[in-house]
């Protein structure tokens, strides 16, 4: 898919960019972002509450968490599917997302799989 379909396929879902987030003592957080140009902070994913944050039609949506790595909300079901890099000690409390991916699902069958890349960070 071209990075321009990409971006299409990405606005004709609604999805937009997750703002910045502050992190609360003992919270640890992934984020993940479109390996588009230029790169949206897709999803938010909250250990602590087992849940996803998505940005979707300038509004905060909450995804449940479905079962290992899978979120259900707002008549979409996320799939998630990340490797993290080996640790190299120059990250404190967290982890890089070597590569990945996430598949959308919509409520009427419409299907996206976008290429992703991260980091998980904990305070």
């Amino acid at each position: 898919m071209t990075p321009v379909i990409l971006a299409l396929s990405i606005a004709s879902l609604g999805l937009q960019d997750v703002p910045p987030q502050k992190l609360e003592q003992g919270q640890c957080i992934t984020m993940l972002w479109s390996k588009t140009s230029p790169p949206l902070r897709i999803a938010m994913i909250d250990e602590q509450n087992q849940n996803m944050v998505i940005r979707r039609n300038r509004r905060d949506v909450v995804l449940a968490a479905t079962g290992p790595s899978r979120y259900a909300g707002d008549d979409l079901v996320i799939g998630v599917d990340v490797l993290f890099r080996e640790a190299t000690g120059r990250i404190s409390d967290g982890a890089v997302i070597d590569s990945g991916s996430i598949d959308i699902t919509t409520a009427s069958g419409e299907a996206l799989v976008l290429p992703v890349g991260g980091v998980r960070a904990c305070r």
